[in-house]
């Protein structure tokens, strides 16, 4: 995955993920998926978690996941998120159940 900062405002931050899937990514139906979620959050340069920060990009695109297959997922920061950045290091990609305990924190 490489990321990109798309757009930096007051008050939110754009970002692009570029993503090469590296194996075919199946449903729990043995399907082959065209959309695809990536979560994730912040840390600041001492490594700890920047609060308001996990948020999720998502795919926009209908491309069949298959093996070495490119696309692209968009994610944004904004407001609560965007005022806690100043000591911005890093994003780490994180899994869909942590995502879901920590959204709101």
């Amino acid at each position: 995955i490489k990321v990109i900062v798309n757009r930096a405002t007051s008050n939110r931050l754009n970002l692009n993920f570029f993503i090469t899937v590296n194996e075919d990514m199946k449903d729990k139906y043995g399907r082959i998926k065209n959309a695809s979620s990536i979560y994730f959050k912040a840390l600041d340069s001492k490594g700890s978690y920047i609060p308001k920060s996990t948020t999720v990009a998502a795919t926009l695109s209908n491309t069949k996941l298959v093996a070495g297959a490119k696309h692209e997922s968009f994610g944004s920061w904004a407001n609560e998120a965007t005022r806690n950045m100043e000591d911005f290091a890093t994003i780490v990609e994180i899994t869909e159940e942590e995502y879901k305990k920590n959204e709101r924190n």
